[in-house]
């Protein structure tokens, strides 16, 4: 493989415009999720989704069949941990999480994403730290605890376990991207993309039966298929394959820095057309966190 440079500043606007999109997007599914919940739960919305999701990739990666490399057989064990990673880890908690807390709190943990992604690097792969990224990580952690434990340290409310879900999300979704992009920059987004999803509903397709499912499958009404279809083709197969793209040129703390955007998107949204209103927690929360990534950025 040979060695990859680091692109010229001005060739990199055009993946700032994809990652505008993409972010776009990704703001955009909060609200699906949350949606698709009053028809049917979690479990079974990932399920649909994740079939729909490998549908569209089985027939793009078909039609892409001639200008695909063979997968090395070093790089299957990254693929299935990607997989896990992405729908039974990242998909699933990110979903199931709305049933118990805010779009506007899901996004701002994935505002974190930057700062988990800096944290790893540190830790795993020695890449190297400053006082002031130290000091950006753990002021996105205080704020990210100030919003969890807005309404008190209740360790048993649904709130507090929708809120540390999406969290957990969160960190899922930072490794996916770290260790994704490998795999980009080696295969091409669409066939790292479309693998990482292909073998990340083989692993859930396994657990599926063991979950506590609380509709058959045919139960789903028109307009939740219609928000699991959203989830899957929009979210899943354009969000995940606009992510890979950027990350076949940029690396991944540069571009995680862009989930700073989600809280701002979803915020908006959410007191523009839901009626909501964020609390001063919230918001003071935030304001560390995005100040904490800020300063990783930075540093």
């Amino acid at each position: 493989m040979s060695s990859i440079t680091t692109p010229h500043k001005n060739s990199l606007a055009p993946m700032y415009g994809v990652l505008l999109v993409q972010q776009s997007i990704a703001a955009s599914t909060h609200f699906i999720a949350k949606y698709a919940n009053q028809g049917a739960d979690p479990f079974t919305i990932v399920f649909v989704r994740g079939v729909i999701t490998v549908v569209a990739f089985a027939v793009i990666l078909f039609l892409q069949r001639k200008q695909l490399r063979p997968v090395e057989r070093e790089d299957w064990r990254l693929i299935v941990f990607l997989g896990l990673l992405n729908i039974p880890c990242n998909q699933l908690l990110f979903v199931a999480g709305l049933r118990y807390t805010i779009p506007p709190n899901a996004a701002l943990a994935y505002a974190l994403v930057p700062a988990f992604v800096l944290l790893f690097s540190v830790m795993f792969f020695g890449e190297k730290t400053t006082i002031a990224k130290t000091l950006g990580v753990a002021l996105a952690f205080a704020g990210t605890l100030v919003v969890i434990f807005e309404r008190g340290l209740d360790f048993t409310s649904t709130f507090f376990l929708g809120n540390m879900m999406e969290l957990c999300a969160a960190v899922s979704w930072a490794w996916y991207s770290l260790l994704g992009r490998k795999l980009a920059l080696k295969y091409g987004a669409s066939f790292a993309t479309g693998l990482t999803m292909i073998v990340g509903m083989a692993w859930y397709s396994v657990i599926f039966p063991f979950l506590p499912t609380t509709a058959p499958l045919l139960a789903m009404d028109g307009m939740t298929l219609m928000y699991a279809g959203y989830l899957a083709l929009i979210s899943s197969v354009l969000g995940y394959w606009l992510w890979y793209v950027v990350l076949a040129r940029i690396p991944a703390s540069n571009a995680a820095v862009f989930s700073n955007l989600q809280p701002v998107m979803v915020t908006v949204f959410s007191v523009l057309v839901l009626g909501t209103n964020p609390s001063a927690v919230f918001f003071v929360g935030g304001a560390l966190v995005l100040v904490g990534v800020l300063l990783t950025q930075r540093g």
